[in-house]
C-alpha cells in the first residue's frame, strides 16, 4: 500500500518513489515495466522484514535515493548483495526494558571472549524475523516476543563489514532459560540504567555503535517502552 507522507512537499510516498526508482531501472536497461532488472527481483511481501535473497547481486541502491524510498526499495524487492544478519537485543521487559542479555563468543579467534547480540545469519528464502526467532532458539534455548526494530543509518541495517549487515530487534523472553548452546560460553545481563556497565564490556567493534544506539533508543522510549509488535 502506497501512503502520503506527511509534509516533504513532494507529495509522493516512499513506496510510490521506491517504485517509480524499479521502474526507472527496467527502463535503464530496456526491459518492460513488468520485467526483473539486474539488480533487482520480486519477493513476497513479509511484514516488517526485508525480501528473501536467495542469491547475491552486485550492485547497491544509489547513495541519492532518499533513506524512506530506500527502505522501501528493499522491501519491494530490490537485493543489495549484501549477507543478511539479524541480532536480538533481548531485554527484561519490552514494556520497560531494564535489562540486556549479552552474549560471550568463542570463535572466530578474532572475537572469541568478545561479547555481541545473540543472532545469524538470514537463511534464503527466510524472512527476517522468523531467522531471529530461529537463531534464539538454536544459540539460547529460548522462544521470544519481537518489540521494535532498533532503526540502522543504512536501509540494508547495520553494517558489519563490507560483505553483512544486521538488522537488530528488541526481544522479551517469552519461554526457556536462556543458555549458551551454540557460539557462546557465557551470557550475562546488563544493567541498562548503568551505562558504563554495558559500555565498559569488550564488544565486538561492529555492535559497539549498536549498543550506544540501544542505549539511546531505550532512554527516549521510556515510559512506553519498545512495545511489542510481533508474538510467538
Amino acid at each position: 500500500m502506497f501512503y502520503m507522507e506527511r509534509g516533504g512537499g513532494a507529495g509522493y510516498s516512499a513506496d510510490a518513489r521506491a517504485a517509480t526508482f524499479l521502474l526507472s531501472l527496467n527502463r535503464s536497461c530496456g526491459l518492460p515495466p513488468g520485467a526483473v532488472p539486474p539488480v533487482c527481483r520480486p519477493s513476497g511481501p513479509v511484514a516488517g522484514a526485508g525480501p528473501a535473497r536467495s542469491r547475491p547481486f552486485p550492485a547497491a541502491l544509489p547513495a541519492a535515493l532518499p533513506a524512506d524510498a530506500r527502505r522501501s526499495a528493499l522491501r519491494l524487492g530490490c537485493v543489495t548483495g549484501l549477507i543478511d544478519v539479524v541480532g536480538g537485543a533481548v531485554v527484561d521487559s519490552l514494556a520497560d526494558p531494564g535489562m540486556l542479555l549479552a552474549a560471550r563468543r568463542t570463535a572466530p579467534p578474532q572475537f572469541a571472549g568478545m561479547w555481541e547480540f545473540p543472532g545469524g545469519k538470514v537463511e534464503p528464502g527466510e524472512a527476517a524475523q522468523d531467522a531471529l526467532h530461529r537463531e534464539l532458539q538454536e544459540e539460547l534455548g529460548v522462544r521470544v516476543l519481537l518489540g521494535s526494530e532498533l532503526p540502522a543509518a543504512a536501509a540494508t541495517g547495520w553494517p558489519l563489514n563490507e560483505k553483512a549487515a544486521m538488522r537488530v530487534w528488541f526481544a522479551e523472553l517469552a519461554g526457556g532459560e536462556p543458555r549458551p548452546l551454540q557460539d557462546h560460553d557465557e551470557l550475562r545481563w546488563l544493567d541498562l540504567r548503568s551505562p558504563d556497565e554495558v559500555l565498559d564490556l569488550p564488544w565486538i567493534p561492529a555492535d559497539f555503535p549498536i549498543v550506544e544506539a540501544l542505549l539511546a533508543a531505550v532512554r527516549a522510549a521510556r515510559p512506553d517502552g519498545v512495545g511489542a509488535e510481533v508474538s510467538r
